[in-house]
């Protein structure tokens, strides 16, 4: 699971110029720092941009800790399971054609090796 997190992560962030490249150039014309809110009249085309790169970085600070979890003990973590489909459940009920479903398939995937890997 924490691989399978791990690639959606750097996916995420690999993908961010070229899904937002218009929000990516506009932050880094404003000199990146304290770019996002600075001008109301750009706000979210920059802030799209963002948060799909945090969201990428959130996701593999996440891969690393739930990697080091199943290294330990063999199996992913509980709360990581449920909370993938806690998100995921989220995302999907705003934005249903979405990246979240892969994230419901993450949780899926380690219910299973949970299930199949004995404590």
């Amino acid at each position: 699971m924490g691989w399978t997190l791990g690639v959606i992560a750097v996916t995420h962030v690999l993908l961010t110029p070229l899904l937002y490249a218009d929000s990516v150039d506009s932050i880094l014309q404003a000199g990146g720092w304290n770019s996002i809110d600075c001008d109301p009249t750009v706000s979210d085309l920059r802030s799209a941009g963002f948060w799909y790169a945090t969201t990428g970085l959130g996701l593999l600070w996440s891969a690393v800790l739930v990697g080091r979890v199943e290294k330990a003990t063999g199996r992913p973590p509980t709360a990581a399971m449920w909370g993938l489909l806690g998100l995921a459940a989220w995302g999907m009920m705003f934005t249903p054609v979405s990246g979240f479903v892969v994230l419901l398939g993450t949780a899926g995937l380690a219910a299973y090796r949970r299930w199949r890997t004995p404590s």
